[in-house]
Formats: C-alpha cells, sequence, structure tokens
C-alpha cells in the first residue's frame, strides 16, 4: 500500500506594487492653480502672498517629501531623482542671470522653482507604468530642459503688484537702449543748463543752512 503524496502548492505570487501618484497629482493641481491665478491678482494681502507665491514652494517641499517617502518606487531610484534634481537645480542657478540670483535668488526661486518640480513630477507620473528607473531618467532630462530656458531669461523689471518682466539675456536693456541713443560715447549727455534760480542764493534742498528753515520769505498777499 502506498501512501498518498499531497500535492505542494506553489506560494502565492505577490505583485508589484506602484508608484502611489494621487499626491502627486493633488499637488501638481496645487501648484498650476497658483501660477495661473498669480497674474490675475492686482491688489495683494498677506494671506494672498502666502497662498500665491509662497504656497507653490511649500508645495515643492511636498512633492520632494512624497518621492522620499510615499512614491513606492525603488530607493535607489528615490535618491537618484532627489540628487539629480538638487544638483541640476544648483547648476541652473549658477549659470542664471545675474539678475535672477538677484534678491537672494527670489525671482529664481519664486518663479523657476515650481516650473521645474511640476515638469519632473508630471513626466514621472505620466511614464510610470513603464519603470521607476525610465520614469526618473526621463523626468530628469524633462527638467534640466526647462532649467535650461529659464536660464536664457533676466529680469526685465518687477511692477508694484509683484509681477515679473521677463527678456532674452541676449537682448538690449533698457539702459542700454538709452545709452545707444547717443552715439560716439558710452554715457548719456551731459545735461544742459537748467532754468536761473532768480532771487534764490541756495540751491540746496533743505535750505542754505541745511536746517529745513527759510528766514525773509513773505508770501503774496493775492
Amino acid at each position: 500500500m502506498s501512501a498518498d503524496i499531497a500535492p505542494v502548492e506553489n506560494p502565492p505570487q505577490v505583485g508589484r506594487v506602484g508608484m502611489r501618484i494621487w499626491p502627486a497629482l493633488l499637488l501638481l493641481a496645487l501648484i498650476a492653480a497658483a501660477c495661473i491665478a498669480r497674474p490675475l491678482v492686482t491688489q495683494w494681502t498677506l494671506n494672498l502672498f502666502r497662498l500665491l507665491l509662497a504656497g507653490p514652494l511649500v508645495c515643492v517641499l511636498a512633492i520632494a517629501l512624497w518621492w522620499v517617502f510615499a512614491s513606492r518606487i525603488a530607493w535607489r531610484d528615490r535618491l537618484l531623482g532627489l540628487g539629480g534634481g538638487l544638483t541640476l537645480f544648483g547648476i541652473a542657478l549658477f549659470a542664471a542671470d545675474p539678475t535672477m540670483r538677484g534678491m537672494r535668488g527670489l525671482p529664481f526661486i519664486i518663479n523657476v522653482l515650481p516650473i521645474a518640480a511640476m515638469t519632473f513630477t508630471t513626466v514621472v507620473v505620466v511614464l510610470a507604468s513603464f519603470g521607476s528607473r525610465t520614469a526618473t531618467l526621463t523626468a530628469l532630462a524633462a527638467a534640466a530642459v526647462a532649467l535650461c530656458y529659464w536660464d536664457t531669461l533676466r529680469v526685465g523689471g518687477i511692477s508694484g503688484d509683484f509681477k515679473f518682466t521677463f527678456n532674452w539675456r541676449w537682448q538690449q536693456t533698457a539702459e542700454d537702449k538709452f545709452l545707444a541713443a547717443f552715439p560716439g560715447s558710452g554715457h548719456a549727455r551731459p545735461a544742459e543748463p537748467g532754468e536761473p534760480l532768480g532771487s534764490v542764493e541756495w540751491p540746496q534742498f533743505r535750505g542754505p543752512n541745511r536746517d529745513g528753515n527759510v528766514s525773509g520769505v513773505v508770501l503774496d498777499a493775492d
């Protein structure tokens, strides 16, 4: 009599866990909404400043935290994306026009950092089904292209309602155009003599003694 041999069952296959993308989609929507709304604001308040200018930067930090701690991709790709992104941003900031790095880099940080983060995150989400390594490398390449574009610009000015004007780096500045109106000299022509001062013997702004007092002045009765 032969003993029955129970068949050995194969252990269940554990499926590959995909990238968790819903936090990235939410953060992308918030950054996009802020970037669209910011040019429409004409009167800034403290709350609007926090929401539309500081808000996208907070979302960029949240994207970094999602990428490192909640994306569920391989750790080597998390470190590759984080390290590569920081390296690209540092290189782009160093190569940016001095006007973009003025005010402690505020124009670059406010305008460029959210766009670069959006570019990286969008590509990662779109290519998530192709594998984390492919998505990460492609996203870094796309972010590099976006940063290179911003490195071709300079700040032309900023309005009172906090709207930046950008020009190509190789275009003449407003000062260069003004000086170009006077050929043969790199400086503006000297100002012509103004109107005579008449009986006023002191051209100082605050009076003859620069103390804000002027004696002997009588108002016309008419």
